[in-house]
């Protein structure tokens, strides 16, 4: 189905006293590892919404985000998590390095 709701399907309030664990990079780390050995490419967007399901989950005020850049030519798209308008569980320049078309929830 369409982002969006897929997004909203996973949407619970984030709590003011929630803040980033140990657990989540555990379950960052153990999702990239499963990731690694089913599927061909990089799945950032099943990833990011697994992801972004467990953060809500633990209260955590997270944003999913999708973009897209030219690289080589070509058009390369990312999808990963925002935690106070930085880049979650990614690195820093992710931000930097793609256009932003969503941010989940609206």
């Amino acid at each position: 189905g369409p982002l969006p709701a897929a997004v909203a399907s996973r949407t619970r309030a984030p709590r003011a006293d929630a803040k980033p664990t140990l657990w989540m990079r555990v379950y960052h780390r153990a999702l990239v590892a499963v990731a690694a050995k089913r599927a061909p490419a990089n799945p950032c967007l099943p990833r990011a919404l697994a992801l972004y399901e467990e953060a809500r989950r633990r209260g955590l005020a997270v944003r999913l985000v999708v973009g897209v850049r030219l690289d080589a030519g070509e058009v390369a798209s990312h999808a990963w998590l925002t935690l106070d308008g930085a880049p979650f569980l990614e690195v820093p320049e992710t931000g930097v390095r793609y256009r932003v078309i969503a941010d989940l929830p609206t």
